[in-house]
């Protein structure tokens, strides 16, 4: 088709993320503004009508960062992002996860922070299958996850015996089984995964996938 211009002309855009529905329907999100007052932007395809104007799903000044992260799974859309808050009475400026769920075709919901808020956070991640969702991201040198069944449960560290963290990747299909991925380094650069049973509801033990020496 031809090409369109999905952003609102407003500071400069960039980390587009793209979540496509088997109908041929889709939903994108990206970073948009002039640094302090970032925001973090969407906008829905129907592959009847083409594309939707641009909305914001953050206010304005809210400092969002980094890569934002879209799931489309049913009638349920989810965005994830990372956005700078003050932590404490002291005022250490921080980045937490936040997101946005339109669960069973609705618009947005509140915006919700899904970390512990204890210290910042980093590599945003999110899946969807029909009415449940996922999210993961790193903090704190841990793997946490957040599982979405009409509202977020909760976070949950991923314990592993190596620190450091650097990316982290989810991974779902229909029936709600998932896999988390993520590479860590201490002595080595080791690469991890724990699988989580969508029937049964636990995830299980972690497994080492790859090692290798610095």
């Amino acid at each position: 088709g031809t090409i369109a211009t999905l952003d609102s002309a407003f500071g400069i855009s960039g980390t587009p993320s793209l979540a496509v529905h088997p109908t041929g329907d889709a939903f994108v999100t990206w970073r948009q503004g002039t640094g302090a007052d970032d925001r973090i932007w969407a906008a829905d395809f129907d592959a009847v009508n083409g594309w939707d104007p641009p909305t914001f799903l953050t206010d304005s000044g809210s400092l969002a960062s980094r890569n934002p992260a879209a799931a489309f799974a049913g009638d349920d859309v989810f965005a994830l992002w990372t956005q700078n808050y003050l932590l404490g009475t002291a005022g250490t400026l921080t980045t937490g996860i936040f997101g946005k769920v339109a669960a069973n075709g609705a618009a947005f919901g509140a915006t919700e922070q899904l970390d512990p808020m204890t210290s910042s956070t980093d590599r945003a991640r999110v899946v969807a299958a029909v009415n449940r969702g996922a999210a993961a991201w790193i903090q704190d040198d841990l793997v946490l996850v957040d599982e979405w069944t009409g509202a977020w449960g909760g976070a949950t560290a991923v314990v592993t015996t190596s620190d450091e963290p650097l990316a982290a990747f989810l991974a779902t299909n229909e029936d709600g089984d998932r896999a988390l991925l993520w590479t860590a380094q201490t002595l080595s650069v080791d690469l991890y995964a724990i699988r989580y049973d969508g029937l049964t509801h636990p995830w299980g033990p972690v497994e080492l996938v790859a090692q290798r020496a610095l």
